[in-house]
């Protein structure tokens, strides 16, 4: 059994591959890369790590290596990507669907670079975006120092479930076979396809509200806070997962609520003209 040092750039993936191995048989010889919980996608430059002797058929007698062909599985993964905003730097999650050879460990913040690295193809993502694209509302609002309430024209913006994302941390939260993975991945889109509190059509959406007010993206000062990070919390746990909670801060409520329905009017953009205000005000 040889032995490589490991080099600045280098994978366990990369070294299997380069040695004519498999990452699992690697991995076998190589214990301390997967003892104590550690994570094997994370070695340092300067370690050891154990090449073991390649596996050879004797039947054929012309002393060829045994193909290896380890079972790929699939897994569904909890992503986020950091995005600003006036209240600071914050994350933003979405969800995705994997397929890896020969495994991946589950609630393990990783890097999708690596996790692409290692062999794993997408399959499959979903999230929900804020559309704050000029949509304007009849909104009531109490007067300052007073309970008499009015008609005010506001800015809203409008929750949109996507079937695409981009991110760049993920953790794999649920794995298996790839017909068991993907027969949960199904429920997760039907579930984003129902999603009482978004509107449908990703960037297609025009404006023809099915789900108003419900489908208003809510602000931290809004109650309650529905939002990209509430959708995902809540596809997790209707999907019947556990979630996963990523590092940085993911504002939003853990589960969906009811919206005040507080509008005169569905929303309209704000390049029309506005339909007249209610001559009273709830």
């Amino acid at each position: 059994m040889s032995t490589v040092s490991v080099q600045p750039g280098n994978t366990l993936h990369g070294i299997a591959k380069a040695n004519g191995v498999t990452l699992g048989e690697l991995l076998a010889a190589n214990p301390q890369f997967t003892q104590g919980g550690r994570n094997p996608n994370l070695i340092v430059p300067g370690e050891n790590v154990k090449i073991p002797e390649k596996k050879f058929s004797q039947s054929s007698g012309l002393n060829q290596p045994v193909a290896q062909c380890p079972e790929s599985i699939c897994f569904v993964a909890v992503a986020d990507r950091a995005v600003g905003g006036t209240l600071g730097m914050f994350y933003h999650y979405s969800l995705q669907y994997w397929k890896i050879s020969p495994d991946i460990a589950l609630n393990s913040e990783m890097e999708v670079v690596d996790v692409t690295a290692l062999g794993a193809s997408q399959l499959g993502q979903v999230e929900l975006l804020r559309n704050n694209d000029g949509w304007d509302v009849w909104e009531s609002k109490q007067k300052w120092f007073r309970d008499q309430r009015v008609w005010k024209e506001e800015g809203v913006s409008i929750s949109v479930v996507h079937f695409t994302d981009s991110s760049t941390k993920l953790a794999a939260i649920h794995k298996g076979p790839c017909p068991d993975v993907k027969a949960i991945w199904d429920t997760i889109r039907q579930n984003a396809a129902q999603y009482e509190y978004a509107e449908q059509g990703g960037d297609s959406f025009t404006g023809v509200f099915k789900k108003w007010p419900n489908s208003k993206y809510q602000m931290p000062w809004d109650e309650p806070f529905n939002n990209s990070n509430t959708f995902v919390r809540e596809m997790v746990s209707r999907a019947g997962l556990a979630m996963f909670e990523l590092g940085g801060s993911h504002p939003g409520d853990n589960a969906p609520s009811p919206v005040l329905d507080i509008y005169g009017s569905d929303p309209w953009g704000s390049g029309q003209t506005a339909p007249p205000a209610p001559e009273t005000a709830p």
